[in-house]
């Protein structure tokens, strides 16, 4: 009996010795060191052919992938088993373990490191903190408004929040059939949000995602991704351009105009003479107003007085409402005329005197049954109507209506309603001085044209003679010919329709070239990731998202790492809405949490007499502890200090460590913008005029610091590996030499 178990453990004791003997041989760490140096030359090519990408794109494909995390961690196992081959160790085997040791180690802190590192972007203006950093990896944000539960969120959107991790890779999709070799996001990408938000403890609102399954707390959402654009430039939408025919007489070109509408053409003003055709060229505004283009080139003055304006959206619930704001008994509603609002599908026609007298006094109106409400509404017989909008949930929005500049409207995005401004000129112009009038309001007598850009490629109108609304609807269009090389579906069209046939007010529009642009506004054109484009590329995602019975297909910009808060541009932030809720979509960066404040007192640019580039920047900082009220975050005279002074400069990074955690980060000087000077328009609302730490005067100008972000737990067992390994190295030589000196004497 015995002597059979001896056998057994005999037998598995050889099994063992030979697996181990496989698993440490010579020929397997040749083996693969061979595949090492393959993939590594591989990653080498990839680089030079991409240039200044290419690290991203050998990071994504090869370093950062799972089978050649693989690939180390089977020459990690030869190592070791390597050495368990050589027990029991002689004198002779420290050298040999002490450099093997060292290669093990070096790789448990690379797999480390690949596990548990964190990096991120932090963008921070003088005399300002945060305790937020922005991560490259993107992800949707998904928020979920409910227009009738009460939401106390802290912020200014509120709702519940729902992130969905994105990693779409560093080509644009269509691509990937030329570059087969990446697999991994091929797919179409499907997201399902089934997460759920848990408000925290201690008073403040604190965002906590995990899975649920049974979709509680966000169901009904569903987006999917549809194609994915890495590399764009974004481009000023082209020009829509019309033939328009009055059959009104022309009118004298006013003496003094201060409308900002185009010079009224110089045109026979003969009653008589009859009109020819006129050409009309609009840049489509986007309302509210942004940055992309000015809203003068959104509307054009013609011979007789009539106006064409033009803007774009990117809301289906905004198109309902230019098609059904249409004025009730407008001589009814007086001097300051009628507005018309659609709030989720629902007509509310409201009288601006009645309303302005009967919110005074932050009393309030309410619409319908909705459970919403106007308060603050204000006249300017300019034609402007300023009101404020409540929602059952206790939120509220600023909506600004201006009865000769619809493309100019503030709507309530956030909540779901959208406006016109309705008032008979005639009426207006006769009720006050016409001193007090601008040009354009002493011509709002005649008619004008509303044009709006719909996102389903499709263009409507609206036709107004300055008293009451005559026509509107989809303008019928046909194909002319397809636009070469487009990345969107840009094609010139044409469409001819009449309005108000054989009348006074009769005006024939023929479209002449209408470039219907996917994004919002804007026109984008794909570009090779080369030497040529820019540094820090803009991306695009085309997403099909369904809430409820709501399911809209949109292209969806990229935010990047140095905006800060909620400042977004139109084409980076979308809305849908639902019966009893507005979701908003963002595709942001991953945010990271450092667990401390990052204070920044100075920022500072240094260069060389003579020279335009920098040679140094630096960022004065300092680390203080999270407080719990948020808005302390604003206020130095709060913060409760860590360290203070700490210098950051290029290659000489500031270390934190996080106050009760084993966790440090290095924070890296990478980037600076400005001077940023008062004459720009967003200067004070970023900087208020508080002072800035110990100074004792306002400042004039300020920096915008850009620092990079690192967290590395396997850094130590790096360097202790490599100590080990060239410290095993050399007593190996030393060994060898000494050997062989023995034997010469010898």
């Amino acid at each position: 009996m015995n002597k059979k178990r001896t056998v057994v453990e005999s037998s598995g004791h050889s099994l063992w010795k030979r697996i181990s003997r496989i698993l440490g041989s010579l020929t397997l760490a040749v083996v693969l060191l061979a595949l090492l140096l393959v993939v590594l030359l591989w990653a080498v090519k990839v680089e030079m052919d991409y240039g200044k990408y290419g690290m991203n794109i050998s990071q994504f494909a090869i370093y950062h992938s799972s089978w050649f995390a693989l690939l180390l961690s089977l020459l990690g196992v030869n190592i070791l088993f390597s050495i368990i081959c050589r027990f029991p160790f002689k004198r002779y085997h420290f050298p040999f373990l002490l450099s093997h040791v060292g290669v093990v180690v070096l790789l448990f802190g690379c797999l480390l490191t690949w596990w548990g590192g964190d990096e991120a972007q932090m963008v921070l203006m003088e005399g300002k903190a945060s305790d937020k950093a922005v991560r490259k990896e993107r992800q949707f944000e998904v928020r979920s408004i409910s227009m009738v539960a009460p939401d106390l969120a802290a912020d200014s959107v509120g709702g519940t929040v729902a992130f969905a991790p994105f990693a779409p890779g560093p080509f644009s999709w269509s691509d990937y059939s030329r570059k087969n070799w990446f697999e991994r996001c091929r797919k179409t990408y499907s997201v399902p949000l089934w997460l759920t938000s848990l408000i925290a403890s201690s008073g403040r609102s604190r965002l906590r995602l995990t899975s649920d399954n049974n979709g509680a707390a966000m169901p009904g959402v569903n987006i999917k991704v549809l194609d994915f654009v890495s590399n764009v430039q974004i481009e000023r939408p082209l020009p829509l351009e019309l033939s328009v025919r009055f059959a009104r007489p022309a009118l004298p070109a006013p003496s003094d105009s201060n409308s900002g509408d185009t010079d009224v053409p110089d045109v026979p003003t003969n009653p008589n003479t009859p009109r020819g055709w006129e050409s009309v060229s609009l840049i489509p505004s986007i309302a509210p107003m942004n940055a992309h283009y000015s809203s003068a080139e959104s509307r054009q003055l013609l011979a007789g007085g009539e106006r064409v304006v033009c803007w774009a959206t990117d809301s289906p619930a905004e198109v309902t409402a230019f098609r059904e704001s249409k004025p009730l008994d407008l001589p009814r509603a007086g001097v300051q005329g009628q507005i018309v609002l659609v709030l989720r599908g629902t007509v509310h026609h409201l009288n601006v005197a009645e309303l302005v007298t009967a919110t005074e006094r932050d009393s309030r109106v309410s619409l319908g049954d909705s459970g919403f409400e106007l308060s603050q509404v204000r006249y300017d017989r300019r034609g402007v109507v300023r009101a404020l909008l409540h929602a059952p949930n206790g939120r509220k929005e600023q909506m600004i209506l201006f009865s000769d500049s619809p493309e100019q409207n503030f709507q309530a995005r956030q909540l779901g309603c959208f406006g016109t401004y309705w008032v008979d000129a005639e009426l207006r112009q006769g009720s006050v001085n016409r001193d007090e009038l601008p040009a354009n309001a002493v011509l709002a007598s005649q008619p004008r044209i509303d044009l709006l850009q719909a996102p389903n490629k499709k263009l409507f109108y609206r036709y107004w003679n300055g008293k009451m609304f005559l026509a509107g609807g989809e303008i019928m269009l046909t194909d002319k010919a397809a636009a070469p090389n487009s990345k969107i579906a840009a094609i010139p069209r044409t469409g001819e329709f009449s309005i108000a046939a054989g009348t006074k007010e009769e005006v024939t529009v023929v479209v002449e070239n209408f470039y219907p642009a996917d994004l919002y506004g804007c026109r984008f054109t794909a570009l090779p990731l080369d030497e040529k484009t820019p540094v820090n590329p803009e991306s695009l995602v085309r997403l099909r998202v369904k809430v409820d019975d709501v399911s809209e297909e949109f292209w969806l910009r990229a935010v990047t790492a140095n905006q800060m808060g909620d400042n977004f541009a139109p084409e980076q932030v979308k809305y849908l809405y639902s019966k009893d809720r507005t979701v908003r979509i963002v595709w942001t960066g991953q945010v990271l949490n450092l667990g401390f404040g990052v204070y920044l007192r100075k920022a500072q640019e240094v260069r060389e007499p003579g020279m335009r580039m920098a040679a140094q920047y630096s960022s004065l900082v300092d680390q203080i502890r999270v407080p719990q009220d948020n808005a302390a975050m604003s206020d130095p005279s709060k913060f409760d200090y860590v360290k203070r002074d700490v210098l950051i400069r290029m290659n000489h990074p500031g270390i934190f460590s996080v106050p009760g955690r084993w966790r440090t980060y290095r924070l890296y000087q990478s980037t600076m913008s400005g001077p940023f000077h008062p004459d720009l328009p967003d200067f004070f609302n970023i900087y208020n005029g508080s002072l800035i730490g110990n100074e004792t005067r306002p400042r004039e100008s300020l920096y915008m610091s850009g620092l990079s972000i690192n967290y590395d737990p396997g850094r130590g067992l790096k360097y202790l590996g490599c100590f080990l390994l060239v410290a095993g190295l050399v007593w190996h030589f030393v060994r060898k030499s000494q050997q062989a000196e023995k034997r010469r004497q010898q």
